[in-house]
């Protein structure tokens, strides 16, 4: 096999007789005009978030919340209109539906409906009830697991610890 030499590029300037000539730019064929105001720089999204407070956030994500969760209400009556133990992985089951489409809402808000949802007394008092979790056709699934009924019970007491008034002696 011939080995044959490749030709190397070298950075280096050119010498003058090789320099092209430069042509001056046309005139243009119109008077100039008064240039256009420069273009807003858009803000970044971290920018217009920061000018919120952090109270104010959280009213924002608390109204997307109750919005996102007054439509899964509409979709799934017999699941969120009052608590029962929701089957596991089903927030990936909601993600799926809303993909597909047949769920009218977005990703963040569903998610604060979701976390409002699971943090809830309510749920997680029927949680320490057990019982069945449901699916997302209404149907039982499987039986809450002792684990997570003693976990249920102990956020409860953790919660009406933390509730009680203290008196002041």
């Amino acid at each position: 096999m011939q080995t044959t030499t490749r030709p190397t590029l070298t950075l280096g300037k050119r010498p003058v007789a090789e320099a092209a000539p430069v042509d001056p730019p046309p005139a243009p064929a119109s008077p100039p005009t008064t240039p256009a105001p420069p273009a807003p720089t858009p803000t970044p999204a971290s920018k217009r978030q920061s000018a919120l407070s952090p109270v104010d956030r959280q009213r924002r994500n608390k109204a997307k919340g109750e919005a996102a969760l007054a439509v899964l209400q509409a979709a799934y009556p017999t699941l969120f209109t009052h608590p029962v133990p929701l089957a596991l992985g089903i927030a990936k089951e909601l993600t799926e539906a809303r993909r597909a489409g047949t769920l009218a809402v977005t990703a963040i808000p569903m998610r604060h409906a979701l976390v409002g949802w699971f943090n809830s007394d309510d749920y997680i008092a029927c949680l320490a009830a057990g019982g069945f979790r449901i699916g997302l056709d209404g149907q039982p699934i499987e039986p809450v697991s002792p684990e997570h009924i003693a976990a249920a019970v102990a956020t409860l007491r953790k919660r009406q610890k933390k509730a009680e008034p203290v008196e002041v002696g």
